[in-house]
């Protein structure tokens, strides 16, 4: 007879010492098998692989040489159900597909072939795969409360952590003691100078890019050098600040593909101990530097749900509001920032890149806009349109929805009670022709009532979708009368967030142009806002035109905030 020969090993070791080794197994499986005059065909190993995985490769290649024709074995050696798994169902299915071959399972820790074939022999074997999961969870709790008293003793739970040394103190007797950190100066030096960075401003793709231009050396685990992932993890790292916290999430379970599945622990339950000895970043340089994530975290711009929907250039703040936006509107160049005099006082101004750098033969604007000028236009002129009332009648129009979601709600109430109506009608309908009345009519009767019930089935269904969208629509107007509000405080806030909120509603650049009126010098400027950038789908595109002419009093325009600055403030 041919054998097959299926051998485990978790990394947990939850065996008896003689199973603590793949190769240990499979030499005592031979040497069952030629006990019994068996010939060993194929062998198949998980190795450091948990129970609690269902499709381990090994299994899977098991299942794949039992599909073969002909079968290549007709028995499965393993030392017992526990190396088949330790999750009941998954290992129950496992079993039952082998006994479905025609192939027998024999566990020669015991020398015992499972009865597949009957009731009591498939209850023997679920009590025994019960008994197997149940020692993988009794395992796991041990483990856990193992792993909560080393932190509590301040010892090391986990792996290597950059800029620490790992240390196995000596226990008694000459045996090995517990593992403690120790800091290594050198790997310190830079997570301090990341915290640093971080604290002054730097982004974390740029801290990346600073470590790898000094070539500093990077993590063991990093194959490729400096990563993202790499420093956001060193900038949330408690250890750095003194303390050791153990117990954030636990492991859950495994996935399908075998991943570890973990879920959160309330921070109630974190067990945090102080370990001053092993700070590396001070208290001071911590804060500013958490500080300045949370800054940059909240001039984010998100929307509705939370959802991210734009994000600053890089972690610094822009310096100025319309860098990037503008074009000159003679040549239809960039227009960047400068310094220049206005009524004797430098301030920042735009001014066309072109006439600057190559001369008044590319572009004839020789005229600067003070910067404040233009963004407080602008900035006007979109919180014009940022109204909840303006948006209310956008919305409306664009979503279609006339009907009111209480009139849909009666709609749909009242067919529901038609339907119910001819479902008794078509009820009794058949129980008087089942109890000998077949008369013509009574069928008719029940093909007209039939073909009523699917009418008013398919005006139902229509009906409660077209309910669904009215009430998803009125929860948006919800949402959006408020976040409109939110959206016009952004665009008075800080560069970084009005920079995001205007990416998302200025459609392509503005143009500024000067413009001379009477021998007055004003400037123009005009663009295309859009809407679908920050609603994401939520209704049509909506566009308007911005703009404005700057200099010359009250400017009448259907979305324009009217705008009034003498034309002192302009200068030649």
């Amino acid at each position: 007879m041919n054998a097959a020969i299926y051998a485990r090993k978790s990394n947990a070791q939850d065996v008896a010492d003689e199973l603590k080794s793949i190769t240990q197994q499979v030499a005592l499986a031979r040497k069952f098998a030629e006990a019994r005059g068996w010939t060993v065909a194929r062998i198949f190993e998980d190795d450091a692989i948990s129970g609690a995985v269902e499709d381990r490769p090994g299994v899977v290649a098991l299942r794949l040489a039992l599909a073969e024709r002909p079968r290549p074995f007709d028995v499965v050696i393993t030392a017992d159900a526990s190396r088949l798994g330790r999750e009941m169902d998954a290992t129950f299915r496992l079993q039952m597909s082998i006994a479905k071959t025609g192939a027998k399972i024999v566990y020669f820790e015991s020398g015992r072939e499972p009865d597949f074939g009957t009731a009591i022999g498939k209850l023997t074997a679920q009590i025994d795969n019960f008994g197997s999961e149940q020692y993988r969870e009794a395992i796991a709790t041990k483990t856990r409360a193992a792993l909560r008293g080393k932190a509590e003793r301040g010892e090391a739970t986990s792996g290597a952590v950059y800029g620490y040394t790992s240390v196995r103190e000596a226990g008694p007797n000459g045996r090995p003691g517990p593992v403690r950190r120790v800091i290594n100066e050198e790997q310190a030096a830079v997570v301090r100078r990341v915290f640093t960075l971080a604290a002054e401003g730097l982004g974390i793709l740029r801290i990346q890019n600073a470590l790898r231009a000094d070539r500093v050396p990077a993590p063991a685990r990093s194959v490729r050098g400096w990563a993202k992932s790499c420093i956001r993890e060193f900038l949330h790292q408690e250890l750095y600040r003194g303390q050791l916290v153990y117990g954030k999430t636990r492991n859950i379970g495994y996935s399908a593909e075998g991943r570890i599945l973990r879920e959160a622990v309330p921070e109630s339950e974190w067990i945090t101990v102080e370990r001053p000895e092993l700070r590396i970043v001070s208290e001071e340089l911590w804060q500013a530097t958490h500080a300045r994530l949370n800054q940059t975290r909240v001039s984010y711009l998100h929307g509705r749900g939370g959802q991210l929907i734009g994000k600053p250039e890089s972690g610094l703040t822009s310096k100025h509001l319309l860098s990037g936006f503008l074009i000159c509107g003679i040549c239809h160049g960039a227009l960047r920032v400068d310094t220049r005099s206005f009524n004797r006082s430098r301030r920042p101004a735009y001014i066309c890149a072109n006439r600057k750098d190559r001369g008044r033969d590319v572009c004839t604007n020789r005229y600067p806009l003070m910067a404040s000028l233009i963004e407080a236009a602008v900035v006007a002129d979109l919180k014009e349109f940022l109204t909840p009332e303006r948006f209310a009648a956008l919305l409306e129009h664009a979503a279609r929805a006339s009907a009111s979601v209480e009139r849909l709600e009666a709609d749909r109430v009242s067919i529901k009670s038609d339907l119910a109506k001819v479902n008794r009608e078509l009820a009794n309908l058949t129980a008087a022709i089942a109890g000998g009345l077949a008369v013509e009519s009574l069928r008719t009767a029940v093909r007209d009532r039939e073909l009523t019930r699917g009418d008013l089935e398919r005006e139902l269904r229509k009906l409660e979708t077209v309910a669904a969208t009215v009430r998803d629509h009125h929860d948006v107007l919800a949402s959006l009368r408020q976040q409109f509000a939110d959206w016009r405080a952004v665009l008075s806030a800080a560069p970084t967030a009005a920079r995001q909120l205007l990416r998302k509603l200025i459609v392509g650049p503005i143009a500024i142009r000067p413009h001379f009126d009477g021998g007055s010098k004003c400037f123009e400027y005009a663009g295309v806002g859009a809407l679908d950038g920050l609603l994401h789908g939520a209704v049509g595109v909506l566009t308007w035109n911005l703009s404005e002419k700057l200099g010359l009093g009250n400017f009448e325009d259907h979305f324009a905030a009217p705008l009034t600055t003498e034309c002192s403030t302009c200068s030649s």
